[in-house]
């Protein structure tokens, strides 16, 4: 079989090289997302080097000049041309047609494999030092690399028929309801796929029981949910759903165990694995980390459509430059690319400086730390309530950002925070008796 001729040996990396001496097409993706240091000795990579830094595109007549001038040169020794001389003579061959195929579809997986191999080498003195979240991060890095290097992207003109079929079929799935009616008719139907929504409000407002009441809301359709903790705990966390999927309050839970007991058994047997809790402590933990766990989950077969991140002003960043603001920011960049690499919706939270704390209409001069969060985010929501509403458990959510309908626009509604409930229907605000 070609895949057993090729592998990722030399017969293969010759061949690579081989197709960039023949096709330019090729050649400019090569010299975009391959290094010298991938190849697997140095006269490989010298002709890697020739091909991916001329000026001009070589042939293989000028290819063979660089050749004899370097040799000429004592660039190359006496001793190593019959060396150069062989490998020339098999990459002046083009590649037949089922060899381009197997090099443009195991590009990716090349560029992978050599990236661990490289990963797992550097990773030794780390391993003596015990740095083992340097090293996780080494090896997440490298396994991403390489990733739809072929991939020329989506042929606008070329595809239209498959794309408009695909619209009058797509299933409502794409949009993540909020399970807030009117907040979904301004979301045109919720977070989508591919995007990261923000909510961003005081000390005690409740961040994390909107985070919550989504991951439920997400749940009830169908969808799975992993929710990163890095404020609470993995049990406090547990007892918020406990409360907030029973409907019984949660000072109540522990005399009540038997009803949510058996509140618990039924929704253990309709929706299984659907929402996973994972704590991290405090800016343990970088993006990378995530999508770390995130992998793990869908090798064990749990691929979840929702990613929670409870909250973005504790994970740890993955550059530092000395600045807290540069530094919030890339890591909501790379959580905003997080969310598209996954294919996912990814819902976090941020705090209010100590001016949005008190302002009863909070806007974009209101977030803590880099206000550049909210120019990458999709949607943003603000939370807003003066000391009466908070009395009358009501809470006004300003949409100051979204790519998906009007922005500016506000939403008030009840709240059941005895419950961890973020949104209370009319028929909950009568029935207390549970």
């Amino acid at each position: 079989m070609l895949a057993d001729q090729f592998s990722y040996s030399e017969d293969f990396q010759v061949k690579v090289l081989a197709y960039m001496l023949s096709n330019n097409e090729f050649c400019e993706v090569a010299k975009s997302a391959l290094t010298n240091e991938l190849f697997a000795n140095k006269v490989i990579q010298w002709f890697f080097d020739k091909l991916a830094n001329a000026p001009i595109k070589l042939s293989p007549t000028t290819l063979q000049e660089e050749l004899l001038r370097d040799a000429a040169k004592k660039v190359i020794r006496d001793t190593e041309v019959t060396t150069y001389v062989a490998y020339y003579n098999e990459i002046k061959k083009p590649p037949m047609l089922p060899e381009e195929q197997y090099i443009r579809a195991e590009m990716s997986n090349f560029i992978r494999t050599q990236s661990v191999k490289k990963a797992i080498v550097a990773s030794v003195d780390l391993v003596a030092a015990g740095k083992w979240t340097e090293i996780v991060q080494l090896v997440t890095e490298a396994t991403s690399k390489g990733m739809d290097i072929m991939t020329t992207g989506h042929d606008f003109f070329k595809d239209y028929q498959d794309r408009l079929a695909a619209r009058m079929n797509e299933e409502d799935g794409r949009h993540i309801s909020t399970a807030i009616p009117e907040l979904d008719e301004y979301l045109d139907g919720g977070l989508m796929n591919k995007q990261l929504g923000m909510v961003a409000g005081a000390t005690g407002r409740g961040k994390s029981i909107f985070l919550e009441w989504l991951a439920k809301a997400a749940v009830m359709l169908g969808k799975s949910v992993v929710y990163y903790s890095l404020e609470m705990t993995e049990e406090d966390i547990s007892f918020r759903f406990d409360s907030l999927f029973s409907q019984i309050k949660a000072r109540e839970v522990r005399m009540r165990n038997v009803e949510v007991f058996k509140a618990m058994s039924a929704y253990s047997a309709k929706f299984g694995s659907q929402l996973i809790i994972k704590e991290y402590p405090a800016k343990s933990i970088t993006v990378e980390g995530i999508k770390a766990h995130y992998m793990q989950l869908s090798n064990l077969g749990i691929r979840p459509d929702l990613v929670i991140v409870d909250y973005l002003d504790l994970l740890k960043p993955s550059q530092h430059y000395n600045d807290m603001y540069q530094e919030q920011d890339y890591t909501t960049q790379q959580l905003h690319g997080l969310a598209k690499e996954l294919n996912v919706a990814i819902w976090t939270a941020a705090q209010l400086n100590r001016s949005g704390i008190t302002n009863e209409f909070p806007d974009e001069t209101s977030i803590s730390g880099a206000m550049a969060k909210l120019f990458t985010c999709d949607v943003a929501i603000f939370m807003a309530q003066s000391k009466d509403e908070a009395e009358d458990e009501i809470m006004r959510l300003i949409v100051t950002k979204n790519r998906n309908g009007p922005k500016n626009k506000t939403v008030e509604l009840s709240t059941d925070y005895s419950r961890f409930t973020f949104y209370r229907k009319k028929a909950l605000e009568a029935d207390d008796t549970q």
